[in-house]
């Protein structure tokens, strides 16, 4: 049976995912997209993280359903404007590299990664070549959703 995570959004490298993943992963996806000395910063949050095929796999979701979430998605990440967000932004911006020259070479085709354009979903692409390079298998679902209700004020 699969484990999946439950509460709040599912950040990988931090232990409230240990279901999901070991320690040696948890920790290698930490030092790959954090500064060394912000290990307990904010990581992407996934809407549903779930294992797959007896634990072996992961199912990554990110649900977009509204207009303004979609038009926020299409954003680059903020602009760093403290040391801490500076050395967050350059390892973020490193890993993301990675992620598009590990997946062009991977695929043979042109990946056009970047965190100051379409961050959400670049970064989404980055995780699950992460994770994939670190030997879990990752199925990334990033769906748009048409016609959905708008929230109410």
């Amino acid at each position: 049976m699969p484990s999946c995570f439950r509460g709040d959004e599912a950040e990988l490298h931090k232990n409230m995912s240990e279901p999901l993943l070991n320690l040696r992963v948890r920790q290698a996806l930490g030092k790959w997209w954090l500064p060394a000395d912000r290990q307990s910063a904010r990581s992407p949050n996934w809407d549903l993280a779930s294992t797959t095929d007896g634990k072996r796999g992961l199912l990554l979701v990110e649900p977009k359903a509204h207009s303004a979430e979609l038009k926020q998605a299409t954003k680059g990440r903020p602009l760093a404007n403290t040391p801490g967000q500076r050395a967050s932004e350059a390892t973020i911006s490193r890993a993301i590299e990675q992620a598009r020259v590990g997946l062009s070479a991977a695929t043979n085709c042109d990946w056009h990664l970047s965190h100051r354009t379409h961050y959400q979903m670049c970064n989404r692409f980055a995780w699950a070549w992460k994770l994939a390079a670190l030997g879990k298998p990752v199925i990334l679902a990033y769906l748009g959703f048409l016609g959905a209700e708008e929230p109410r004020k």
